[in-house]
């Protein structure tokens, strides 16, 4: 199998189990399994509205909750995070203001020790974060699958 064929059957399982309205088409027809020597793969989806934690214009908030579901971070520690995947720094203006509107909402919550202040996310942060995910792989995911 192509590493195309395994990514395609990655994302679609991806889908099945955990969104359960995808459709994987191919050219000739629907299927539900890698059908080797065919060109063309479509990926249709019932997309759905965004999640309320994150607004997916920038995205700044869903890749706070993403860097913070690996551990807990001051701020700038999050955007040197959010640095290595967009290579473009939040400034303070921009990232504080969302920290203290997802921690208001009960998605984060901080600590304060000495003069830091730690983030982490919390168990309604964890559940909008999946929500998120589910709607980014919906509403982007063909163009993962356009790309390869």
């Amino acid at each position: 199998m192509s590493n195309i064929g395994y990514a395609i059957q990655r994302i679609y399982k991806y889908w099945t189990d955990n969104i359960g309205r995808a459709i994987l088409k191919y050219a000739g027809g629907p299927s539900a399994h890698w059908m080797p020597g065919k060109k063309k793969v479509q990926i249709v989806v019932e997309c759905c509205r965004a999640p309320e934690c994150c607004d997916m214009r920038g995205m700044l908030s869903f890749l706070i909750l993403h860097v913070l579901s690996k551990k807990r971070m001051y701020g700038m520690e999050i955007a040197e995070e959010i640095a290595k995947r967009k290579a473009d720094k939040p400034n303070p203006g921009t990232l504080y203001p969302t920290l203290k509107e997802l921690e208001k909402k009960g998605l984060i919550e901080s600590v304060k020790e000495g003069n830091t202040r730690f983030y982490k996310i919390t168990p309604a942060g964890k559940e909008g974060l999946q929500r998120a995910k589910e709607f980014f792989i919906q509403a982007y995911g063909d163009i993962v699958l356009e790309s390869m």
